[in-house]
């Protein structure tokens, strides 16, 4: 049988309590302030009015606060998209060229443990973390420096939950080196990791936000700036590469069942979608109501899968963070991870695959998050998200500094207080005079490595070893064995680089039509786990 994961709160117990009832409530006073930009002397910086670096000073709680503002460079990807609907339901799909958008991420200065996720698209408005407190930013009127509300944000909820909550790890099997974390396993955690997802606002979002695109895109476009600034402390890049409004009809019945709706999404998905959007990751927003306390809804360790990389979301909340943390929290299932235990920490007060909820929103992933993260990127159903996207799938201005290597630079090793890479000027984004590269698997030492060295061990029977050309610092691509060469001591021929047999056939098979049967990896990719508030 399969077992949901269940995110609860001690609202469960309350049989009555309506699943709407959690929101984030404010302080009965906040605190006015008046934001005033610092001007900024980064070169690269884009004159406009949204210019890539920009600092604001303000006071709140009686203290002087810096806020240091980056463009979120990594939030739209090349081949992004918009799609809506005609009268007669015909899908309109359209490609703008989005070169400058509003959405920064930042910090507060001298304060290491900061976060910023804010949009200054009309006056600021987002997320402001410092000191271990939680603000919540909004103009009360519409330019940057005009009065500005702060409200310090307090969940309705108390922060503690009476239901057992069991993580099911057990349950997900992946396939480790026998002998510990090899060389290729190294390079699989230092390397950055690229989801390119696509987000579908339902007729009811459509409906929520005054029949208006524009403001639902605004919408979404908040959510996944605050999802982004999450998973980039994980070296996981969130781009997305499309958004989908609804504004005729839904295109399945959307139901109070959180269940059926992610059934019926990832069936779309899967028929329609893919063909002509495709992704690796989409994520399902509805203002409908979900049955009991759930809020969210998303498979197990299913990324980078046609049928199951999915997750429904309730927009259950005003501020956009808040959405934005369950999307993460449900995408991190997708990623493999399970619901914390009580023995899993972040440093923080709230962890994002917390199983119950705290007065801070969560933005870090526990120690537990991202072991179960590790295993799911050694499993192969990891391969779509160590992808790396090529300079021209950037479509936004080259910023040295921001670890993207784009169109006019040779490397790109972060800020010159943080890069560690020798063969980089982390100020120019050029290479050091006597290097030849960067980065790559045939770059040794600033080097390229001479032709023949192994790049690329072969993993198994249907995978071929890869070699450096002597020219590129980047490994050739993967090459495997002639389909029908015979595996796993003959129990079955390649395919596409992988060796099905007889016995996996049946247990894939068996395991998708009939939920009830417990067969290990495949049953637990069809696992599907609750986001619940209460």
């Amino acid at each position: 049988m399969l077992l949901p994961l269940l995110l609860l709160t001690a609202g469960l117990l309350l049989p009555h309590q309506p699943a709407a009832s959690l929101k984030l409530t404010f302080e009965p006073y906040y605190e006015v302030v008046f934001p005033k930009k610092i001007d900024t002397q980064y070169k690269r910086d884009v004159q406009g009015k949204y210019p890539d670096v920009l600092q604001y000073g303000l006071h709140l709680g009686g203290k002087h606060l810096v806020l240091h503002l980056e463009k979120n460079e990594d939030l739209l990807s090349a081949n992004y998209t918009e799609t809506y609907y005609l009268p007669d339901g015909t899908p309109v799909t359209t490609s703008p060229k989005i070169q400058h958008h509003c959405y920064y991420q930042g910090n507060v200065k001298n304060d290491n443990g900061s976060l910023l996720s804010l949009s200054t698209c009309s006056g600021l408005s987002g997320l402001i973390q410092t000191e271990g407190q939680m603000y919540l930013i909004e103009p009360l009127k519409e330019t940057d420096s005009e009065a500005h509300a702060v409200y310090e944000a307090q969940m309705e909820i108390p922060k503690t939950c009476g239901v057992d909550n069991t993580t099911y790890r057990k349950e997900i099997v992946v396939k480790k080196s026998r002998s510990g974390t090899s060389a290729e396993q190294q390079k699989i955690l230092k390397a950055q990791k690229y989801v390119h997802l696509y987000v579908v606002a339902d007729n009811s979002m459509f409906v929520k936000y005054n029949r208006s695109i524009p403001i639902v895109k605004t919408r979404i476009y908040e959510i996944i700036n605050f999802v982004n600034v999450v998973y980039k402390a994980i070296n996981t890049f969130v781009a997305l590469t499309g958004i989908e409004v609804w504004n005729v009809s839904d295109q399945f019945k959307v139901v109070t069942s959180a269940a059926q709706n992610l059934g019926a999404f990832s069936d779309w998905r899967k028929n329609v979608l893919l063909s002509r959007n495709p992704n690796d990751n989409a994520q399902f927003l509805t203002n409908t109501d979900f049955d009991g306390a759930t809020v969210g809804l998303a498979f197990v360790a299913s990324m980078c899968t046609d049928s199951q990389s999915a997750g429904v979301n309730q927009d259950h909340s005003e501020p956009s963070i808040a959405i934005g943390a369950t999307v993460a929290h449900e995408m991190g299932h997708n990623l493999g991870m399970n619901h914390d235990s009580n023995s899993c920490s972040c440093g923080a007060n709230s962890c994002i695959m917390a199983p119950d909820l705290s007065n801070n929103m969560p933005r870090l992933f526990s120690k537990c998050s991202l072991q179960n993260y590790q295993d799911f990127l050694f499993s192969q159903m990891s391969q779509c998200i160590l992808i790396v996207p090529p300079k021209e799938d950037i479509i936004a201005p080259a910023v040295c500094g921001n670890k993207f290597t784009e169109i006019g630079e040779d490397c790109d090793c972060g800020t010159v207080e943080e890069c560690t890479n020798p063969c980089c000027d982390a100020a120019t984004c050029k290479l050091m005079p006597t290097a030849k590269c960067a980065e790559g698997e045939c770059c040794d030492n600033c080097q390229i490595k001479k032709p023949g060295d192994v790049c690329r061990a072969a993993k198994d029977d249907c995978d071929l070893a890869d070699f450096c050309d002597g020219m590129s610092p980047v490994c050739p691509s993967d090459r495997f064995s002639v389909n029908g060469s015979p595996c796993k001591n003959g129990q079955g021929y390649c395919f596409n680089g992988r060796c099905p047999t007889h016995q996996s056939q049946f247990t894939t098979l068996w395991s998708v039509k009939n939920p009830n049967i417990s067969t290990g990896e495949s049953v637990a990719l069809r696992i599907p786990s609750l986001l619940t508030h209460s």
